[in-house]
């Protein structure tokens, strides 16, 4: 794993320096502002890259701040520290005790927490009927967990079906099951409070632009945004830039939003590490009194990294989720693993922000269709 900082006059400069430094599939932990020279701030965006390949790192390394993850070799330190040109690898998080060096890697603190403290389990080898191994490895490619998978092949349907007609018969039951996760009926009215939640880096901003202007221009609805307790540097200014492209308002102070007759939306930022902080802000999602949580998570987190995310966001109890980032990777098991994990329906899915604007309405047949590497019979809405 290699974490680097990059700086830069603006979010959108930081964000291509960590591009050609880290690549596309980099995950951005952290924006923060720094001071620059004489007054003038610079934004630095602290990011990972959890697998990288030898030509990656080779990159990675020739630019930006690589930020410091220590390995005791006795005992357990205690506090932070930082230093410059140190790389965590995948390995070492199991032979020593990590600190991380302060709360701008809250996320990877969770991840590693639980990994420290439990055992760790190999993907389950239970065997299958031979004529069921191709529909296997299809799954295991498209990263399907494997409850999922079992339960699906138990299916006694399967146990009848000539080679030929086999994969259309798994096409079918995926159909049904992605159908029966997924909300086939949304509707915002005036007065709508939604909330966007979600780990670092999962697109929380961009879905609730995208939704916004779904809203206002498609469907001609009234629309404020607001923001609870910005956290992240450059987040208010990313609000401000979806209000003035939409010609929209921005509500400065939410609990007077009572009186506001339009749909409002409402980024926010990670839940941190920190109990109390933590306790501070759901607090005040509460007193917001949200009509919808939507939970967002990005396709390219691994399955362990987002029931852990979602254990985290179990607080705030989502109503819905977005899964973003669907044009960067085939891998589909992030969608049904976000769903399980917090128990609430499927609402839209949406690329990068460099790919489709909109958000597309989950389509089963599809995703269906893309995990068993059929041909689509059409393209997703």
């Amino acid at each position: 794993m290699i974490i680097k900082s990059f700086t830069a006059e603006t979010a959108a400069t930081a964000l291509k320096k960590v591009k050609e430094g880290l690549g596309s599939d980099a995950i951005v932990l952290k924006t923060t502002r720094i001071p620059g020279p004489g007054t003038s701030t610079l934004v630095e965006i602290t990011a990972c890259l959890e697998k990288p390949s030898v030509g990656q790192a080779s990159i990675a390394l020739k630019t930006g701040t690589v930020d410091t993850v220590q390995l005791p070799t006795d005992e357990p330190s205690v506090g932070n520290s930082h230093s410059e040109g140190t790389v965590l690898s995948p390995a070492s998080a199991f032979d020593n005790e990590v600190v991380l060096p302060d709360d701008r890697l809250t996320q990877l603190e969770i991840k590693l927490d639980r990994l420290l403290s439990r055992t760790v389990i190999a993907r389950s080898s239970q065997q299958y009927d031979k004529t069921l191994e191709p529909i296997v490895e299809l799954l295991k490619t498209a990263d399907i967990p494997d409850d999922f998978t079992s339960e699906l092949l138990e299916n006694e349907s399967l146990t009848s079906q000539q080679d030929g007609a086999l994969l259309q018969v798994v096409r079918e039951l995926l159909v049904n099951r992605f159908a029966s996760m997924m909300e086939h009926s949304f509707t915002l009215k005036n007065s709508d409070k939604v909330v966007f939640i979600g780990p670092p880096g999962s697109g929380k901003s961009s879905v609730m632009g995208k939704l916004a202007t779904q809203l206002v221009v498609k469907e001609k609805k009234k629309v404020t945004l607001a923001g609870i307790e910005f956290q992240k540097v450059g987040a208010h200014d990313e609000l401000s830039g979806y209000a003035e492209l939409l010609d929209v308002p921005v509500i400065e102070n939410l609990l007077d939003s009572k009186k506001v007759k339009a749909i409002q939306l409402i980024d926010c930022p990670s839940l941190p590490k920190d109990k109390k902080t933590s306790e501070k802000l759901v607090s005040a999602i509460e007193k917001v009194q949200t009509d919808y949580r939507i939970a967002v998570f990005s396709s390219l987190m691994n399955l362990d990294d987002i029931s852990i995310a979602s254990e985290h966001l179990a607080k705030l109890h989502p109503t819905h989720v977005v899964v973003t980032m669907c044009d960067l990777t085939k891998r589909r098991g992030a969608i049904i693993t976000a769903i399980n994990a917090c128990k609430a329906k499927l609402l839209f899915l949406s690329d990068s922000i460099g790919g489709t604007g909109k958000l597309k309405t989950p389509d089963p047949d599809y995703l269906a269709r893309e995990i068993l590497n059929m041909e689509h019979s059409r393209e997703q809405n």
